[in-house]
């Protein structure tokens, strides 16, 4: 049907850009588990799903932007990615991936009743390793939200528009080439800290970079680039996002991996 050709379309479109040459011949880094009706299910090397997932959500928005649905609504589609070892039984993977999925259809239609003109679909994602359990929901609840509040703080700016993942890729991408990677998962780790001890913790991981200049250019760079956040009233490492406050470096230091360019292993 037309939905199953959209996201074929899709990714002809992307494997262009993403396949690697054996033999002299192009292969493509995935394997189609499902494809039918309004559901794609891909097998991938994670280094390229999260480029993918942009494609497909972008592509899949241009070629049904003539589809117009009851109430003016649009058709979109939405990405959930579990990422972990290939030993991973492969059921609870994909159970961890549909709940993702479900992660990003709900702020999807919580963007659209917000705001109407919000209509496009969502991506987001789940690393098994950081899970305690294989409940997706129990996991967000108790593991990406912080109450040490007044405010209570979110421990990721998920799930993304592709224009919010892109930006947090480009992010993600400078400060792989100018940290190393001792310093980003001492910046990560503080996203499951109280607020005081992750504002000293952060900013002490800073201060051993040498330079004062390297230094102000990371805590600019790093928050400024985050599209719909505000930094102008927290201390590093926090932002702002719809009044929610945020610490973003969980999702900065793991996306590092897929940014692209090696990982600086220096101290």
């Amino acid at each position: 049907d037309w939905s199953s050709d959209v996201c074929s379309s899709d990714l002809l479109k992307r494997c262009g850009r993403s396949s690697e040459q054996r033999d002299g011949r192009p292969v493509l880094p995935f394997d189609i588990f499902l494809l039918g009706g309004d559901d794609l299910v891909l097998a991938i090397q994670a280094r390229y799903a999260f480029e993918i997932g942009i494609a497909l959500i972008d592509n899949f928005s241009k070629e049904t932007a003539d589809l117009v649905l009851p109430a003016g609504r649009r058709s979109s589609l939405s990405v959930g990615i579990a990422i972990t070892h290939p030993h991973y039984p492969l059921r609870g993977l994909l159970e961890l991936a549909r709940d993702a999925l479900k992660h990003a259809k709900r702020e999807r239609y919580t963007r659209r009743k917000r705001n109407p003109s919000e209509q496009d679909g969502m991506l987001s994602y789940v690393q098994v390793s950081d899970l305690s359990h294989t409940d997706y929901d129990l996991y967000a609840k108790e593991e990406l939200l912080c109450d040490d509040g007044p405010p209570a703080i979110q421990r990721t700016l998920r799930p993304y528009t592709t224009g919010e993942l892109r930006a947090l890729m480009a992010v993600s991408g400078e400060m792989r080439a100018k940290l190393p990677r001792t310093k980003l998962q001492a910046l990560r780790s503080t996203a499951f800290e109280s607020r005081d001890q992750a504002v000293f913790d952060a900013l002490s991981a800073m201060l051993r970079v040498p330079g004062e200049d390297k230094r102000r250019h990371i805590v600019d760079q790093s928050l400024n680039g985050l599209i719909g956040c505000d930094r102008s009233d927290f201390s590093f490492p926090f932002v702002k996002r719809r009044g929610q406050l945020v610490n973003p470096w969980l999702d900065i230091a793991d996306l590092a991996e897929y940014a692209g360019g090696p990982l600086d292993d220096g101290n």
